[in-house]
């Protein structure tokens, strides 16, 4: 079987807005490629942004792997390194083949003023507009993608 095509999507900002962005990519994929009805979906404002958020069961490994996700990040021996890949992948329904990956390039951003020269990856001190832009930044890279690449 041929490889499957694989996707990269950069992810910048605090391990809070990391995990958020990472949600509601996660979500819309998910959505973009019908992997679950529509009617599993619901409408979920974040910063004043839309985007659909499914009501699957199956979300509470989602939540467990940006979980980890954030841990990873607030996690002082990630610091030096900084820089986290995460790897989503659809596969068939037998899970007997990878049909697309998506690796989400994770560039913790660190609040160098979190007082006594500590760095806080967890706290943002970044506008409402600013993590506008930033999520959809990240959502035009997956459109681009799901539209480049659908039947």
């Amino acid at each position: 079987m041929a490889e499957p095509p694989v996707f990269f999507i950069t992810v910048k900002g605090s391990a809070s807005n990391i995990r958020e962005y990472m949600k509601y990519s996660i979500h819309s994929i998910l959505f973009l490629r019908g992997v679950h009805p529509g009617s599993d979906f619901v409408t979920e404002i974040y910063n004043g942004v839309p985007f659909m958020v499914s009501r699957n069961a199956g979300n509470h490994f989602i939540d467990e792997d940006l979980s980890y996700i954030q841990d990873a990040i607030m996690d002082p021996f990630h610091h030096a390194s900084r820089n986290i890949t995460y790897v989503f992948s659809l596969e068939t329904m037998a899970r007997d083949a990878e049909l697309e990956r998506w690796e989400f390039q994770i560039m913790p951003q660190f609040d160098d003023n979190a007082g006594e020269g500590k760095e806080n990856p967890s706290t943002s001190t970044i506008s409402e507009d600013q993590i506008q832009i930033e999520i959809l930044d990240i959502m035009r890279q997956i459109l681009e993608v799901v539209t480049e690449t659908s039947n």
